[in-house]
């Protein structure tokens, strides 16, 4: 085969720095001959092609040693000297199992196919191909010109159409080609498709966040139909084969130096004449909008925007495929007492001037149980109360048993607790009644509690006095 040396860089085109002019080597038309392959080299040019590339080593040694017996002195002819120097190549390359897989199927897939063989019986051929699957122009390019090694390391490698394809089929889960250039399989356009997730919003209360519950998610999917068991074709016993294609799934564009393969246009891929498509889900294999039922199990302790994914509860797949998920997102709604930080609560607790100046035991209506707070005499507007052990339990614990009058401001850390539930913050707010909700009764009570405090400021030491204050702490306000 006779093979010219062209200018691939077009004289208008401005060339990188450091970048020289590319060669390439292509076919000229009217000068391309026959040659014969690597199989019929070692005598087994009469197999079939599914027998071909399951030929083992030990066979293709045989086929060897049968033609180099067929040489009369390969020492001494120059003839028979080229024949065995072939011979000893095509059994070093058809010794490999890759190479022997990709040029069986390749080499006799047109007819024409023989012109590919360029170098190393085509492989190379194969690659620069660019309408060839295992093309990747940056592996040519950076051979093809002379960069520099500081530039070839700052090339990124880019990928390819078929990258994409093949990353698109596995998370569909088709079955897609290999980046070796694995022929087109009618089993391709017949193999499972995954089932698409589902996302769902669920909306709970605050009290079943706390507590946990089991929800129920009703929304609508897509289930495999019954009548074609998600196959979308109707069952036929005696499939016929493409008359187009003749089964193989692939036809072969005429070329006289490219192989170019596409899929069937008749059968579109699948080798077969397709069976009639089912009437109940028109072909899709899977029947859209049927509305089910799930139960969610929401544990105690969960916040707004937790995400549960249950496995197999989303959208049905096609021709045997794995269902999709259900992706269930939680939103708490907010409580009108309670503000929840981490694992522990807080709430304002409103009490009476009697109770905030005498003291007393409140009752708190917790999400979880009935609970009270001792509050203690003499209680401050906004003063904070911790019940330890009283907050929101976290992966099944439940918050501590609750005594009679609660309380106390204990001595545990700030957090959760040894029994895995956080705490209660109970910030008091005292409320003072309007002047016309006071009786005169009241009224006449206050005024006696203002002349008592009146005269207990009165008896006071003089170390208590302001003057005796600021001449104590004289230092602070002296700047």
């Amino acid at each position: 085969m006779r093979c010219v040396a062209v200018n691939s860089v077009s004289p208008s085109v401005p060339l990188l720095p450091n970048v020289q002019r590319r060669f390439f080597n292509v076919i000229q038309r009217g000068n391309d001959r026959e040659v014969k392959s690597l199989f019929a080299l070692l005598g087994f040019d009469k197999d079939s092609e599914s027998h071909r590339v399951h030929r083992t080593r030990a066979e293709l040694r045989q086929g060897f040693m049968r033609e180099a017996m067929k040489l009369a002195d390969p020492q001494h002819n120059k003839e028979d000297a080229s024949k065995a120097a072939k011979l000893k190549k095509a059994y070093e390359l058809l010794s490999n199992d890759r190479f022997r897989a990709q040029y069986a199927a390749f080499h006799y897939a047109s007819p024409d196919a023989s012109l590919h063989l360029l170098v190393d019986g085509g492989q190379v051929a194969a690659n620069f191909n660019p309408e060839h699957q295992s093309f990747r122009f940056v592996d040519h390019a950076l051979s093809g010109a002379r960069v520099s090694s500081s530039q070839r390391s700052s090339l990124k490698e880019q990928r390819s159409f078929s990258d994409f394809t093949n990353q698109y089929r596995a998370v569909v889960g088709a079955v897609g080609t290999s980046a070796d250039a694995k022929p087109y399989d009618a089993r391709e356009a017949r193999s499972p498709v995954n089932g698409a997730s589902i996302n769902f919003m669920l909306r709970i209360s605050f009290d079943e966040s706390v507590m946990g519950c089991t929800k129920t998610a009703v929304y609508e999917k897509d289930v495999t139909c019954q009548h074609c068991s998600g196959s979308g074709r109707l069952p036929v016993k005696h499939p016929r084969r493409c008359p187009q294609c003749r089964g193989r799934g692939s036809t072969h564009l005429p070329s006289a130096t490219y192989h170019i393969e596409r899929t069937c246009t008749y059968c579109g891929g699948e080798g077969k004449l397709p069976p009639p498509r089912c009437t109940f889900c028109r072909g899709a294999g899977v029947v859209a909008g049927q509305t089910v039922h799930v139960p969610v199990d929401v544990r105690p302790g969960t916040t707004s925007m937790t995400v549960y994914r249950l496995r197999g509860k989303g959208n049905d797949g096609t021709r045997g495929g794995a269902a999709g998920d259900l992706i269930v997102t939680v939103l708490v709604q907010e409580h009108r007492i309670f503000h929840r930080d981490g694992l522990d609560l807080h709430m304002v607790l409103p009490i009476s001037i009697s109770t905030a100046l005498l003291g007393g035991v409140v009752p708190v209506p917790l999400p979880h149980a009935a609970c009270s707070v001792r509050v203690p005499p003499c209680a401050r507007n906004g003063q904070q109360i911790r019940l330890a052990g009283k907050g929101v339990g976290l992966d099944g614990s439940r918050p501590a048993v609750v005594g009679d009058d609660g309380g106390g401001t204990g001595n545990s850390p700030h957090g959760s607790t040894r029994s895995g539930c956080g705490d209660l913050y109970v910030h008091l707010l005292v409320v003072i009644p309007k002047g016309e909700e006071l009786t005169g009764r009241q009224r006449c009570v206050i005024e006696k509690f203002v002349e008592c405090a009146e005269s207990n400021e009165s008896d006071t030491s003089d170390e208590a006095t302001p003057a005796s204050l600021k001449e104590r702490f004289r230092h602070w306000f002296e700047s």
